[in-house]
């Protein structure tokens, strides 16, 4: 699950930029309010607003599912009980940080934070098996 996240905050990150795209788009379709358009610029702009409606629709969906997501490894991460397990996980795959910035953070080097890292995910597995 914990790189599922990762991979669904990355496709997030991809349809926002898309969504920005798309309305960078729109805008330099725009025409000032009384300038009356052609057909087919008024098509455009009506397709590219449902694009953008229909991007933002599907974009409030994958976000809900990240925050659930999201929830649950948290409130697995703290069924562990040794407290830098718990501390290395969150950090980890919560809140996205490397093993070498954790390693900064807790003042230990990054293999002994990758060997922690290991035990936490054995124990985690452990208790959720």
């Amino acid at each position: 699950m914990y790189d599922d996240l990762r991979e669904l905050n990355y496709t997030i990150q991809k349809k926002q930029e898309h969504i920005d795209e798309l309305r960078a788009a729109l805008t330099s379709l725009s025409a000032p309010v009384g300038v009356v358009v052609q057909s087919s610029h008024s098509d455009r702009i009506a397709s590219l607003t449902c694009k953008v409606i229909m991007a933002e629709k599907q974009l409030d969906s994958l976000i809900d599912k990240y925050a659930d997501m999201k929830d649950k490894a948290a409130r697995e991460i703290f069924l562990v009980k040794n407290e830098d397990y718990q501390d290395i996980l969150y950090m980890h795959y919560i809140e996205y940080k490397s093993l070498g910035e954790i390693a900064r953070i807790k003042g230990k080097t990054a293999g002994a934070i990758k060997v922690m890292n290991n035990r936490a995910l054995k124990s985690l597995k452990k208790l959720l098996t």
